[in-house]
């Protein structure tokens, strides 16, 4: 290859070179550079721009044309660039070595390096190894860096490859998200490569042993300082930080010549037994494990820290223990623990290191994977409850993975200079004097850095075999086009944007981000509270009362290890409060823990939560802590001993949350009122719940109601829409509400598009239920067996659905006071195709609900049968043979149409009643609607372990207003459930239900007494804004509509729902 000079010209090269001009001889094609070192298209265009205003020709300036070239058609292929770290000072690491960009060379590749004076490996040695040292990387097809880039650095059109910190939607992320789909870049995140290119799986590349090295190292260092703060000298005290080693092996040697020392003069007794704790197995815990085993040392297992603690131990060594999920967390039910079950339904154990393992612990090391969905291995509650309670042995905490508020509760992070900060848990202070009292805190978020020749050289030699193919083409400019199909598995899997979109693995970012969006709202809402009706009294932390307890304690006891939180514990033993309040929760279903969690937050709430199955109840409240008290009771049963124990329990509360099935409500109800108890449900009012409505008022009771999603946020939303309306001076004409509960979008791969969290028979049966609407000015009905076919196609925030009308809306118009509105309209949501397929089935007659005696007669005779012998004597059909029971299927759906018939008949097929195998075991041969139940009882209409469920809810009011125009009002709430956390429908359910719990004991007085629904603004106006700080809202727009035709007058949406089939009256 021909050689040629480069030269570092530029400004910005001499500016980071702080030196002369370097001329060096680099093995590359010859290329005049020093008119080319431009950072982006724009730039370049701008030069082009000011030559030809000059008068110059343009054909003089070939470089600077091929540079706005390469700039704007995504630089060159095979053409490969290393970026300079400026993140900040101590970020001296590269991507590849120049031993690597040899061994790149080599294969063809031409790779341009800019230059840097502050990274680890100098100019003259990737220069050496065949590198061009400039400035400008336009002519690159893939730039390679490591730490994150500055969104108006990033060259668009090109592959870039680094640690985004995107992938969680982390906030300081996502103005480089942003710029990489603005910009077309395709972005490689390498903490996504993995060996099979799947999130979760084995990650290839990495600098995590290092920063377990390098977090060890530095955290001995702090360790040795904070141990003299409290009286004690230790060897300890004569290591340094990580980077003040020029390599690796000199820090080592340094840790075991202080191992040496303890070896002969031991550790201060009061320290021991010294335990080190290190919270997983990945490469970042084996990094620090091999740190502090050059300690003397003596490995257990933390099952066995507890008996260590309780007898005389030797003063010479530390003992070590490696914490792995089996140490932190147990199943709820008791069963044994199994990794794979826990990591695919996390929400099934409760965590137990708290309790088994840190009351015996010196110092903890977190270098552990989390997850929000995962439980924390301690919480800032712990430590405050370890600190009163005297199990004082904990004098610091190693974060290595640096996650805020993640695993431990780390609140700020450290840097490399300042390494150390003091957190007191009883007051929640934070100090750089290691004098203070409290724990010791390491929390760097970029411990390789501090080893950065040894780490580069280990993450090249992982990220090399891929380079090559990355660089081989430009980044696509559009979805799906270019070379990405044919790049290895590890890369397509990591590959988060591409042509202006995100790919679809990480499509979830957009959903993070709204969430986001909402907590800031959430934020912005306790900071500038609206006025306009009372706020909800915010549920005050523990760690507040506990800080205002012990404020004006004296620190001075903190000298003496054994007393560094007995200073603090005077004042703070955590008693309840006076104000102490029980509250009763019967039922422990899916919507319960949401709503015992609302609840805990506030101190002097206690709770008992009663159920019939022990195993709900571990799942509803296991791992809560004391304040929640489990009870089994079967309040359905007829026993004197059970209902004795059912009335003292009501007796003994405060409050009453029934979230019992609907038709338990009333009893309960009955038990509130004899004994003036407060009684919240999330259930409809019944005819019967109403008829005690006078009896709640004279014994001065409150029974609320309908406060879940639907009804309750539907109810409160609504009525907040129709009374700003009103103060608006205009006449509602029409009032449509759509609401449904769903698979996300990507979990709704079967052909109902629906999954069942419970039996599928409730919802068949509701699938026949009759309606009544009302339409411009006419009542419109729906009988049961023409509900399907009245479906009609939706379509709001880019989603589209089939609504149903749902039961009689004519109720909740009276409840609304919109009785005399034309129109009037309340549905359900479903994807598209279910109503169709559902319909098929109940023309066949696989709904139907009565005991057939035929197919009873028939199984009794015949004995097992297959699912299309069942099929065919369910339709009278004389052969069971496939094509005769085809051709029998086809005539009975030629009514719903060519493309009806066809899904119905695919939909059959696809339960197997076409097929040769058997009836479910547990199906009853003679109940039609129950053999289709356990033929939809499968894996495909299951939710799986992570699958996010999705409510969806609409409102449209029509309005004419005064001045005679129409306005079309919306409010949209899209919620969805967390992966392996809860779900949509729990969250909204039961925080709405807490929510309003928490109302009626702040101000029990104010909401009145009798039976009621939260229809009225002193029940709306704070429950709307509670949930709104809980990022549960609607989002509320408005248009303006030319003529009343076009206003959907009388026909809010749907626009036609329910014409096909309803009947006028």
């Amino acid at each position: 290859m021909a050689s040629a000079l480069c030269c570092i010209s530029s400004r910005k090269a001499r500016s980071y070179t702080s030196r002369p001009i370097l001329w060096v001889r680099a093995k590359a094609p010859t290329r005049d550079l020093s008119t080319t070192c431009t950072r982006s298209f724009h730039a370049a265009s701008t030069c082009l721009q000011h030559r030809s205003r000059q008068g110059q020709s343009l054909a003089e300036t070939p470089a600077l044309l091929y540079s706005i070239r390469c700039a704007s058609t995504g630089g060159t292929p095979g053409v490969l660039g290393i970026r300079r770290e400026g993140k900040n000072k101590w970020e001296r690491r590269a991507p590849v070595t120049p031993q690597h960009v040899k061994a790149l060379v080599g294969q063809g590749l031409k790779v341009i390096v800019q230059p840097s004076a502050r990274r680890a490996f100098p100019d003259d040695e990737y220069c050496e190894a065949g590198a061009l040292i400039q400035e400008d990387l336009s002519d690159c097809a893939a730039i390679l860096g490591v730490k994150e880039v500055p969104p108006e650095q990033l060259l668009p059109d090109r592959t870039w490859c680094i640690f985004s910190h995107t992938i969680k939607a982390q906030p300081a992320g996502l103005p480089l998200l942003d710029a990489a789909l603005e910009k077309k870049v395709r972005l490689v995140d390498y903490e996504c490569i993995t060996e099979s290119g799947r999130r979760g799986d084995r990650r290839l590349v990495g600098f995590g042993s290092f920063a377990g090295y390098a977090g060890a190292i530095s955290f001995l260092r702090g360790l040795g300082e904070r141990l003299l703060a409290l009286g004690f000298s230790t060897p300890l005290l004569h290591l340094g930080s990580a980077f003040m080693y020029p390599s690796l092996e000199e820090a080592r040697r340094a840790v075991a010549a202080a191992g040496d020392a303890i070896r002969k003069t031991g550790l201060p007794r009061e320290l021991c037994p010294f335990t080190v704790v290190i919270a997983g197995n990945g490469k970042a815990a084996r990094g620090a494990l091999d740190i502090f085993q050059l300690l003397p040392h003596e490995m257990l297992e933390p099952a066995e820290l507890a008996g260590l603690c309780s007898r005389t131990v030797r003063t010479d060594r530390i003992y070590i223990a490696v914490a792995t999920a089996e140490d932190m967390v147990c199943r709820r039910d008791g069963a044994r623990f199994d990794k794979a079950a826990y990591y695919a339904r996390p929400e099934d154990h409760m965590p137990i290191f708290h309790r088994t393992v840190l009351p015996y612990t010196t110092v903890l090391v977190s270098a552990m994977y989390w997850e929000e969905r995962f439980p924390r291995l301690v919480t800032h509650e712990d430590l405050q409850r370890h600190a009163v309670s005297g199990q004082n042995k904990l004098v610091g905490i190693c974060d290595i993975t640096c996650d805020i508020d993640g695993p431990v509760p780390t609140r700020q992070m450290t840097s490399i200079e300042q390494p150390f900060h003091i957190f007191n848990p009883l007051t929640e202070n934070v100090s750089r004097n290691l004098d203070d009292p409290g724990l010791l805190f390491h929390a760097v978020d970029h411990l390789p850095s501090e080893l950065p020749r040894e780490a580069s050289q280990h993450f090249g030699d992982k990220v090399l075999e891929f380079l090559p193919s990355l660089a081989a083409a430009r980044a696509p400019q559009a979805p799906g086009q270019g070379d990405s199909a044919t790049l290895p598995p590890a890369i397509r899997g990591a590959i988060i944007t591409e042509g202006g979109e995100l790919t679809p693995p990480f499509r979830y970012i957009q959903e993070l981000r709204a969430d986001q969006k909402k907590r800031a709202v959430k934020a912005q809402s306790e900071s500038f509270p609206l006025e306009r009706g009372p706020a909800p009294r915010r549920p005050l932390p523990l760690s507040e009362l506990t800080a205002r307890r012990v404020h004006a304690t004296s620190a001075r006891a903190w000298g003496c290890r054994l007393q560094h939180f007995s200073s603090m514990k005077e004042g703070a033993s955590g008693a309840p409060s006076s104000g102490s309040r029980s509250i009763l929760v019967l039922g422990a279903g899916f919507v319960c823990r949401p709503l015992v969690e609302y609840l805990l937050r506030r101190p002097e709430n206690r709770l008992v939560v009663a159920s019939l199955r022990q195993s709900d109840l571990n799942v509803a409240v296991g791992g809560l802590g004391p304040r929640v008290r489990p009870e089994l009771v079967d309040v359905a049963s007829a026993s004197g001993n059970v209902a004795a124990t059912l009335e003292a329990l009501v007796k003994e509360s405060d409050l009453v949350v029934s979230l019992l099935p609907a038709m338990l409500h009333v009893g309960i109800a009955e038990l509130a009122i004899r004994h003036q108890k407060a009684m919240v449900t999330t259930s409809y009012v019944s005819a019967e719940m109403e008829a005690l409505d006078s009896p709640a008022r004279d014994a001065g009771v409150l029974i609320l109601n309908e406060v879940g999603l639907d009804p309750g946020i539907d109810h409160m939303s609504a009525m907040k829409m129709i009374n700003a309306a009103r103060d608006d001076g205009g006449r509602i004409v029409g009032f449509s509400s759509v609401c449904g509960g769903l698979p996300a979008p990507e979990a709704a791969g079967n052909p109902l598009g629906y999954k069942f969290s419970w039996s599928p028979r409730g919802v068949l049966v509701a699938s026949a239920a009759a309606a009544r609407f009302k339409r411009a000015g006419r009542l419109h009905e729906v009988n049961g067996h023409d509900l399907l076919a009245s479906a009609e196609r939706v379509s709001f925030s880019s989603l589209t659905f089939d609504a149903l009308p749902n039961r009689d809306s004519t109720v909740f118009a009276e409840l609304y006071g919109l009785a005399d509105a034309p129109s009037f309209f309340r549905g359900t949501l479903r994807y598209p195709g279910f109503c169709d397929r559902v319909l098929a089935l109940a023309r066949l007659g696989l709904l139907e609900q009565s005991s057939t005696t035929s197919l009873r007669l028939a199984a009794d005779v015949a004995g097992p049968t297959s699912c299309r012998e069942w099929f065919s004597r369910l339709l009278g059909v004389a052969s069971s043979e496939r094509a005769s029971l085809e051709a029998a299927l086809e005539s009975r759906l030629a009514g719903l149409g060519q493309e009806g018939a066809r899904l119905g008949l695919e939909f059959v097929a696809w339960l197997g009643l076409l097929g040769d195998g058997p009836l479910p075991p547990d199906a009853k041969v003679d109940s039609p609607i129950d053999v289709t139940v356990s033929l939809l009882q499968r894996s495909e209409t299951a939710y799986q372990p992570g699958e996010r469920d999705f409510v969806a809810m609409r409102h449209e009011l029509t309005l004419e207003r005064a001045d005679g125009a129409f306005e079309l009002r919306s409010a949209t709430l899209l919620a969805y459930g967390i992966p392996f956390g809860a779900t949509a429908m729990s969250r909204t359910v039961g925080t709405t239900a807490a929510i309003c719990s928490q109302l009626v004991l702040d101000e029990p007085r104010r909401f009145g007494a009798g039976v009621q629904r939260p229809l009225t603004p002193k029940w709306y106006e704070p429950a709307l804004l509670a949930l709104e700080s809980e990022g549960i809202s609607l989002e509320e727009s408005s248009q303006l509509l030319q003529e009343p035709s076009a206003a959907g007058v009388g026909q809010p949406l749907p626009a036609s729902v329910g014409l096909a089939a309803a009947r006028p009256v």
